[in-house]
């Protein structure tokens, strides 16, 4: 497209000296020069959020079917970043997760936001979760696989036994009522919520970081 612009242009201004065709370009193609400068911006924005904005991340919380709350995101955000001693614009704290899935059915659901969590999953851009039971079980149906928490924070073990959550012989996450920041979350006492983090971390040490925060120990 751009070449056509340019030999239309070509074209039309061949007879005309050097101001001319600057004045006639700005005439009448200014509308053409502003959507590819957009289209450059867009694209530039994408290369850096994909480069460098996930390498600035340090630690992801994801929290998902909770009511979307960007006050108390900051909120955990700050007070994470003060007991890990992370920088505070390096953690990220997101609840815009609303799904539908298997029998649960929410209103004011994206489809988008569905996409978006597991394609983060996929490529290691979630270091912790916030997440029904229901919805542990149906993204391990889906392939997914958790760390054992005790890994992370050899401590968690000496935790009652209520606060942990088993799957089979392995401890596969914590319930979320114990958690420090429960007071911060929705509960659902029949689909109870599970702190639990992916096998695959990529920040491991600020993942632990964040477990003995959550766990006050």
């Amino acid at each position: 497209m751009i070449r056509e612009w340019v030999e239309d242009i070509r074209i039309k201004t061949k007879d005309m000296g050097l101001g001319q065709k600057a004045e006639y370009v700005l005439n009448y193609y200014w509308y053409h020069i502003l959507l590819s400068v957009l289209a450059l911006g867009i694209l530039l924005l994408g290369i850096y959020h994909i480069t460098w904005g996930k390498k600035m991340v340090e630690f992801s919380l994801v929290l998902v079917n909770q009511d979307i709350n960007y006050k108390r995101d900051r909120e955990i955000c700050k007070e994470f970043a003060a007991a890990s001693g992370i920088r505070e614009k390096r953690i990220q704290v997101d609840s815009d997760y609303l799904l539908s899935y298997d029998d649960v059915r929410l209103d004011g659901v994206n489809e988008s936001s569905y996409e978006k969590f597991f394609f983060n999953w996929s490529c290691g851009g979630i270091d912790a979760m916030v997440i029904p039971k229901s919805f542990y079980a149906y993204c391990k149906r889906q392939g997914g696989e958790y760390a054992d928490p005790i890994d992370l924070l050899p401590a968690a073990a000496e935790l009652p036994a209520a606060s942990l959550f088993w799957d089979g012989e392995t401890c596969a996450g914590i319930c979320a009522d114990g958690l420090h920041i429960a007071n911060k979350l929705k509960q659902d006492k029949t689909d109870p919520y599970l702190l639990v983090f992916p096998a695959q971390i990529r920040h491991t040490d600020a993942a632990a970081q964040f477990l003995k925060y959550s766990l006050q120990l």
